[in-house]
């Protein structure tokens, strides 16, 4: 072949690429034909810089070249062009009826959803049944007849290409995603079971043979932790976020806390194998159900404790996973954490723009006071008041769909945004000091010490050590492609003395998500909220049961439409000056509720400081239902007040406010205008 054929032949396979591509595209509503589009112009500038190459070993030839690459380039985009209306001229003559259109409109997307191949074909079989039946059951004469026939050919044939087309894309992804090179773990705590550790005294630390990560030396990095329920898709985020390709699906678990390095952004992912999972029967000591969800609960204290930031990956926001949230967020209060939470919403079936809106904003804008952010859609962050810290929302859609392509890569950008500008570097952390010190902080509130009665209560405290062994091969087995994981060290049960018996603690109590856990102090109180009725209207009450709590303890904030109440209750009891004769459980922590009422009843207001009321142990909330009508004028607002009616107005002193009657408010208005 001569180097003057060269152009040519870029200019023709361009082309021909152009219009398979164009028409791929326009039959599948997918993006992968472009891609190889692409690698044909790659291949046709290749060819061009070897012309290039070629041609500089005769510099009287150089300006002839360059033109012809200057022409080739844009005949190729001509070309394409060409093809396009080629595809598109030859599609609507095919298409030549409404019903025609109207058959693609209901297949052609239903073939792109498909999920197996299987499935496919048998819709492809029904569909072109149901078509030969309906030609069939039609009055026509011979002509029309023919005519109908060729159309439905047509549409068959079109029809046919979109599903093969949509089962090779399927397909080719399946393939991509299971011969891709599979991901492993840098290291894994195998830690699912209390019980089990308390007979066996010891949780592995295992390491992946190749990885580079040390969890021995100092180092500075962030803990980024992706938690939430059981199978919510906490490893897909990963992959999505990290561009990694860990185990995920149903059949993959993951166990115990799992950490991926991620050198580049200095960060060090935790996933964990979620809550409410299936419950395992290896521990016959104790209830298997009281020992899953004792584990759960110390496994998310842990979590909490020792992550820079914290993902809550969630599906459908249903109630129990608000009340997950809303935990979460009393946990960081109480211990005085300065953490952002980030829930991020995985609409995996959510596959268009206008169901993934407005599934978004039924779920999130309409029930959560805050803002949604100007950097794209589905992103909201709430404000829960001043002295909590907004917790930001995120939307993610299902994969190779309309909604995914046009929210997923800007969202995740946005979350990384996020977890990148929180903390620079993180900070100096040795993984394994880490896991000991919340191990030996955390083990004694789920776990009952036996020993002699003469031993001094101070000697029976518990420890948990960490301890080098030798690398040896781990029991674990590892998924195809992942390689094999070394025991690089154990997590020891430091007993006081030898002739201890350590137990779970049986009598477990119920949390207000529905856990059986060993022991419960979290501070919540009961709550009850009626109507009652008195001569100048409607009072809406609500009574909290807060025993052992002051008026200094309690905090009011009127919403547009409610009230927020904060309490924090402290121990009665130092624990640390006392000797126990039985274990001690006093509820305290910080406990906030926004009771926020629905507009249709009516507009609800305090109308001063008198109507929260502190009396044995019970606060008692009044607000009242406005019945004036409200009415303004530009600059000014005025309003016919009640006669009792109270009006909150600024005091001299910046921290605080008094409260004067509106009679007097108006009385001294009028002396001032005189």
């Amino acid at each position: 072949m001569s180097i003057r054929k060269l152009p040519c032949l870029c200019i023709g396979l361009s082309a021909i690429a152009g219009l398979w591509a164009c028409h791929a595209v326009w039959l599948t509503s997918d993006t992968w034909p472009l891609a190889l589009l692409g690698l044909w112009g790659l291949a046709a500038l290749a060819l061009l810089r070897v012309k290039e190459w070629l041609s500089s070993c005769r510099k009287a030839m150089l300006s002839v070249f360059a033109v012809v690459k200057v022409i080739g380039k844009w005949l190729a985009c001509l070309f394409i062009l060409l093809g396009v209306a080629v595809a598109c001229v030859h599609s609507i003559k095919d298409l030549h009826s409404s019903m025609v259109w109207d058959v693609m409109a209901t297949s052609v997307p239903k073939w792109t959803e498909l999920k197996y191949d299987d499935e496919a074909v048998a819709a492809f079989f029904s569909n072109a049944s149901n078509l030969k039946d309906w030609l069939t059951s039609l009055d026509l004469d011979d002509d029309g007849k023919l005519g109908m026939a060729k159309v439905a050919e047509a549409v068959l044939q079109t029809a046919f290409l979109a599903c093969a087309a949509g089962a090779a894309v399927k397909c080719c992804r399946r393939w991509f995603g299971k011969h891709g090179q599979v991901t492993a773990y840098d290291a894994v705590l195998a830690f699912d079971s209390l019980a089990h550790f308390l007979a066996t005294g010891e949780i592995k630390y295992l390491q992946f043979a190749e990885s580079q990560f040390d969890a021995l030396h100092e180092d500075r990095f962030r803990i980024v932790a992706v938690v939430g329920l059981f199978d919510k898709g906490k490893t897909w985020l990963t992959n999505k976020l990290f561009r990694k390709n860990l185990p995920n699906g149903k059949l993959c678990t993951t166990k115990g806390l799992s950490f991926l390095w991620v050198p580049e952004r200095r960060m060090l992912v935790l996933d964990s194998a979620g809550v409410q999972g299936t419950v395992s029967y290896k521990s016959q000591a104790v209830d298997s159900i009281l020992d899953a969800r004792t584990t759960e609960s110390l496994m998310f204290d842990m979590i909490s404790r020792i992550s820079h930031h914290m993902i809550f990956v969630v599906n459908d926001f249903t109630w129990l996973e608000q009340e997950y949230e809303a935990m979460l967020l009393r946990k960081y209060l109480s211990a005085h954490q300065n953490k952002e939470l980030i829930v991020v919403h995985n609409l995996r079936m959510t596959s268009r723009v206008h169901e993934a809106q407005e599934l978004f904003e039924r779920q999130i804008t309409q029930c959560y006071e805050g803002g949604s952010s100007h950097m794209g859609k589905l992103l909201f962050t709430a404000e829960l008041g001043d002295a909590h810290l907004p917790v930001h929302h995120i939307g993610l859609c299902q994969e190779y769909t309309q909604a995914g392509r046009k929210f997923n890569n800007t969202n995740c950008d946005y979350l990384m945004q996020q977890l990148e500008h929180r903390h620079t570097l993180g900070s100096k952390v040795i993984l394994t000091k880490l896991l000991e010190t919340e191990f030996t902080r955390l083990i004694p509130k789920f776990v009952l010490v036996e020993t002699a009665p003469e031993v001094d209560k101070a000697v029976q405290e518990l420890k948990v050590e960490y301890s080098d062994s030798e690398s040896q091969l781990a029991t674990r087995k590892p998924e195809p492609g992942e390689g094999e994981y070394l025991v690089r060290g154990v997590m020891k049960l430091v007993l006081p003395r030898r002739d201890a018996q350590v137990t779970m603690k049986k009598q477990g109590v119920i949390s207000p998500l529905g856990e059986i856990i060993a022991h419960d102090v979290s501070f919540e109180p009961n709550v009850n909220v009626f109507d009652q009725r008195v001569e100048d209207g409607t009072e809406r009450h609500i009574t909290i049961e807060c025993p052992g709590v002051s008026e200094e303890d309690i905090e009011w904030e009127e919403l547009s439409n409610g009230v927020k109440v904060t309490i924090q209750k402290s121990k009665a009891i130092d624990e640390a000056v006392v000797q126990p004769v039985q274990p001690i459980m006093q509820n305290h922590g910080t406990w906030f509720k926004n009771f926020v009422f629905d507009h249709g009843d009516g507009r609800f207001e305090l109308r001063g400081g008198e109507d929260c009321i502190l009396e044995q142990g019970v606060l008692t909330i009044k607000l009242h239902k406005s019945s004036q009508s409200r009415r303004g004028k530009v600059g000014r607002h005025v309003a016919d007040p009640l006669p009792t009616l109270l009006t909150a107005t600024a005091a001299s002193s910046i921290s605080g406010f008094e409260v004067i009657p509106a009679a007097d408010k108006e009385a001294a208005e009028a002396g001032a205008e005189i």
